[in-house]
């Protein structure tokens, strides 16, 4: 969602684009665009460990250790933005392989390890909209097909939905997928019409 939309440089809706010089719809409302994959794409999976501080917000009820098998992308939230997860690049794409331990250049051009610190991949803002009222928003890097097999990641996106919507959020909410769910691999040109 950082990246929902490209819609070029020019017409009514360039200021939503992901690559606008304010950072789009995903940097204005969400609270980050995409910058780019902090881990190896394809190669790096991600393990999340709660924000010091997020234990007990209302969203993350129920939430555990949620495991991706996409990469953390690079992001740095706004000053209002309550971050919730974190995510740690591991070595490989197991849940049980070890945290990354190289440097990378932020955005920024600041050298860091992978890992210290994390980068954040889910968090919460509320942001006053043109009307004068308040959206409560849940954003998270994480999402692909591949890793809403994930009940914790499931579930915190149900739970996101209970609290956007002012409702008591459930200490665990049923997220059980109710019918048949493979999930193909995420990426390019895989589309196959007719098959």
């Amino acid at each position: 969602s950082t990246h929902a939309f490209n819609t070029g440089k020019g017409g009514k809706w360039a200021d939503m684009s992901w690559n606008h010089s304010t950072g789009g719809f995903g940097r204005r409302v969400l609270g980050e665009t995409w910058i780019s994959h902090w881990g190896v794409h394809k190669k790096e999976a991600t393990k999340t460990v709660i924000e010091p501080g997020s234990e007990k917000s209302p969203v993350l009820k129920g939430v555990g250790e949620v495991f991706g098998d996409t990469d953390v992308y690079e992001a740095a939230p706004p000053e209002d933005a309550k971050i919730l997860l974190r995510g740690i690049v591991l070595k490989g794409m197991n849940p049980t392989d070890e945290p990354a331990d190289y440097e990378k250049k932020t955005k920024k051009g600041e050298t860091q390890k992978v890992n210290e610190p994390t980068m954040p991949v889910a968090w919460t803002r509320e942001v006053k909209n043109e009307a004068g009222t308040t959206n409560k928003v849940l954003s998270t890097t994480m999402g692909a097909a591949t890793e809403i097999v994930d009940e914790d990641l499931r579930r915190l996106i149900v739970n996101g939905v209970y609290w956007g919507l002012g409702l008591d959020v459930p200490e665990k909410a049923e997220v059980t997928i109710s019918a048949e769910f493979k999930p193909s691999n995420y990426g390019f040109k895989g589309f196959k019409p007719k098959m």
